[in-house]
């Protein structure tokens, strides 16, 4: 974060490839893979953080269509809607604080997405936010959540 913040790019970029071919488990990767996202994002670099990004959601269980269709989004309206069958809103509102890491992290790197995708309106923001809510129903509230 550091190389990033002072303008460091290569120097960041060697980081990133040591701490890739070093780290011991995913997870200790994954922090770096935020940055790479945030980093690739400020350089405009948008196609390239989303397939970081991707990558990282992919490696925590969270997996999406390539090209996202009209068909894809209609299918996680669906489970959105199945999710919150028999809840009612006091339910909702007393969900318990997320404590799955993984999931957090998933949820963090979408939020990072969501911002992305945004000011691009790209066909895969609908499903980011599908998740987020399908993610927050599911496993509980994160700071992300938008319940």
């Amino acid at each position: 974060e550091t190389c990033y913040c002072n303008g460091f790019i290569e120097k960041m970029n060697q980081v990133f490839d040591a701490i890739f071919t070093f780290a011991r488990s995913f997870d200790d990767k994954c922090q770096a893979y935020f940055t790479q996202v945030h980093a690739l994002s400020a350089q405009m670099k948008i196609n390239e953080a989303i397939k970081v990004g991707l990558f990282v959601l992919e490696n925590l269980g969270e997996y999406f269509p390539k090209t996202p269709d009209q068909t894809a989004i209609a299918a996680e309206f669906s489970k959105i809607k199945q999710d919150l069958e028999g809840m009612s809103a006091i339910d909702i509102l007393e969900l318990h604080m997320a404590e799955d890491k993984q999931k957090i992290s998933a949820m963090h790197m979408l939020s990072k997405l969501l911002l992305i995708c945004t000011s691009r309106r790209l066909k895969i923001l609908p499903l980011f936010i599908c998740r987020m809510v399908q993610l927050s129903l599911k496993y509980g509230l994160f700071g992300e959540s938008a319940l």
